[in-house]
């Protein structure tokens, strides 16, 4: 699993859940440690925030294509506090598999990825 968000509470969080459950877990802080971990390893799960603090000219979302390229096979999941339309539109037409918004309970996300997976 990789997780890429910009909140260092968020990253840890998730990781020590999903760790916890027997999840190997990478992450990520900006596009560009995406992008690295993602061309670098291949993963099941891939969570997106998409607001990633201080870049502000991509987002999350201008992962996904990474992601097909590296792990075609990965279930990608959209989790962010920031989702409106025109983002769930977007999100939805680069094929993610799950579009959550936050805060969202870490059961209810491991059951969602598990039920994907």
């Amino acid at each position: 699993m990789a997780i890429v968000d910009d909140e260092i509470s968020i990253r840890f969080s998730l990781k020590k859940f999903f760790e916890l459950r027997s999840f190997t877990v990478d992450t990520a802080a900006s596009t560009a440690e995406a992008r690295k971990l993602l061309s670098d390893g291949i993963y099941d799960v891939v969570i997106l925030d998409i607001r990633l603090v201080p870049d502000t000219e991509v987002d999350g979302l201008d992962l996904v294509g990474c992601v097909r390229a590296h792990s075609p096979g990965a279930r990608i999941i959209v989790l962010s506090g920031y989702l409106s339309p025109q983002t769930i539109r977007r999100a939805r037409s680069l094929r993610a598999d799950l579009i959550l918004s936050k805060p969202q309970p870490l059961n209810e996300l491991e059951t969602a990825i598990r039920a994907i997976l």
